[in-house]
């Protein structure tokens, strides 16, 4: 794929700016002011200090995982560090969050934002129990052009495979898949891997297996 590289400085959301243009377009911002998480929520944009980018794809039905695994790949190639992809769109290092990824669908086209925390040595209160950057983690500083690079080189890669090589290799990618006790809103299991749609299944203490379809997925 030949991507189409808009770099700016202080931007709303690159998610906005990224909504209107073809496929291949990528928004890449140094600041974003009014970053989108998923549910509506803020994504934390300080300046400078993480990769901020939107990019258009081609719809797939399991874009948000094929994302993951992208990421994933673009990270431990970069860094050397293996990061964890938690259901349904988290990069995690350890029990923080590393980084999101929130995909929409306008029409023909799928417009997908990806924010990783690179260069952040501090958090606000709120977030310090939960998020972390690659720098906390280690120490070190990386160029975020570099892991936007690894990124464009392995999105075209997982995003060509079909709906069951994608549910496939992400269940083999996540500890998180399988064997996992975790709780989704009120219901408490073990992962049992993905359906052939790419949901999240749990097997409850009774037994019953249930199929997650959304929400935020936390370990016991």
């Amino acid at each position: 794929m030949t991507w189409q590289i808009q770099r700016h400085g202080t931007v709303d959301s690159t998610m906005r700016l990224a909504e209107p243009l073809p496929v291949g377009s990528v928004v890449v911002a140094d600041h974003q002011t009014a970053g989108i998480g998923r549910h509506g929520h803020q994504w934390d944009s300080r300046p400078n200090e993480g990769l901020y980018v939107s990019l258009v794809l081609k719809p797939h039905p399991v874009l948000t995982l094929a994302l993951g695994l992208a990421a994933q790949k673009a990270l431990q190639q970069v860094t050397t560090l293996r990061c964890e992809i938690r259901w349904p769109n988290d990069l995690m290092l350890g029990t923080k969050k590393l980084g999101g990824i929130l995909v929409e669908l306008h029409q023909d086209r799928a417009v997908a934002g990806i924010g990783i925390n690179i260069g952040q040595r501090a958090f606000p209160s709120d977030l310090k129990p939960i998020a972390t950057s690659l720098a906390l983690e280690t120490g070190l500083d990386f160029r975020r052009d570099d892991i936007l690079e690894a990124l464009l080189q392995h999105i075209p890669e997982q995003t060509s495979l079909t709906t069951e090589e994608v549910i496939s290799s992400w269940e083999q990618a996540s500890t998180w898949a399988r064997g996992k006790q975790v709780i989704v809103d009120e219901i408490r299991g073990t992962t049992a891997g993905l359906d052939p749609r790419g949901f999240l299944l749990v097997r409850t203490e009774t037994g019953e297996t249930q199929t997650i379809y959304a929400g935020g997925v936390r370990a016991l």
